[in-house]
């Protein structure tokens, strides 16, 4: 018997308008949604309520896309997380 696995999805940019959408749509029950955003962490929050509400489970880090450093940490990050 084989252990089922979550599937798991990353998003760069989720917090709102199109990443927001990608991430709600792409959310399921067994799927581990990953997103960074800027500097609004409210509406961060609120992407991960409405993964949560499509049956997903939302994961996000606040992460500066024009550094290099802080995209390979977060990489990092959900690589240990995401197995």
């Amino acid at each position: 018997m084989t252990e089922a696995k979550e599937r798991v999805v990353l998003v760069t940019g989720g917090s709102r308008g199109i990443g927001r959408a990608i991430c709600v749509a792409l959310s399921a029950p067994g799927t581990r949604v990953y997103f960074n955003y800027s500097s609004n962490r409210e509406a961060a929050e609120e992407t991960a309520r409405a993964i949560e509400a499509a049956g997903g489970k939302a994961a996000f880090h606040q992460v500066d896309v024009a550094s290099e450093s802080a995209v390979t940490e977060h990489l990092s990050t959900v690589l240990k997380e995401a197995g």
